[in-house]
């Protein structure tokens, strides 16, 4: 019996068409590649550092020759921090979780998020729809790694046969709950050649989930 639910924040719950220009401005500014970029943003993903130390970092650890400025380091926490006025709910969202917390649910947030995300958790107004919210940056661990479910799981006091997880990523959100005994979805919001559900779609809104639970 589904006593729990556990959602990802980025492209289950929320979005930002502009993420993908954003992206490349940074790496336009800070001098370094896409793959550089999220490497670094990985280990962002395990700190609550403020935006103008992450990209200072970045600067510090970039080869000289290529080392962005003081004004293009600014630039960069400015445009970051501009994704948070960016970012939207989908639209079924809230509804959903009303739904959900009606029915007497617990309801979980998991996601690998920079600090950022705090502020847009706030913007969004979505702390009163969950019970408990697992960080990465808060928590110092990421998804996949089992710890931060077993975290959610621990503050919820459920078993993980207990608790469902919904998710945009096939690796992060289906195939590491599963294997804790969850009971998993991949949200497909994009159709099956999203960049991360590798082909798997179970539901493609998350009203869908009703029929799971």
């Amino acid at each position: 019996m589904i006593k729990a639910i556990l959602f990802d924040l980025w492209d289950t719950l929320t979005y930002n068409k502009e993420s993908s220009r954003i992206v490349e401005r940074y790496c336009m500014l800070l001098h370094i590649t896409n793959k550089e970029f999220y490497s670094y943003r990985k280990l962002w993903n395990k700190k609550m550092w403020s935006t103008p130390y992450f990209f200072s970092y970045v600067a510090r650890n970039t080869p000289l020759y290529r080392r962005a400025s003081a004004i293009e380091i600014e630039k960069a926490s400015r445009l970051w921090h501009s994704i948070g006025m960016t970012s939207k709910l989908f639209s079924d969202v809230k509804p959903t979780l009303r739904k959900l917390r009606s029915k007497e649910y617990k309801i979980g947030l998991v996601s690998n998020s920079t600090p950022v995300s705090v502020s847009i958790i706030q913007k969004l107004d979505m702390k009163p729809y969950f019970d408990v919210m697992i960080l990465s940056c808060k928590e110092g661990v990421m998804k996949p790694d089992h710890h931060i479910y077993k975290l959610a799981l621990h503050r919820l006091k459920v078993k993980g046969k207990e608790c469902l997880f919904v998710g945009d990523n096939k690796e992060c959100d289906y195939d590491s709950p599963k294997k804790l005994g969850m009971k998993a979805l991949v949200i497909a919001r994009y159709g099956k050649k999203g960049r991360f559900n590798k082909g798997r779609a179970d539901i493609c809104k998350l009203n869908e989930i009703y029929q799971h639970l």
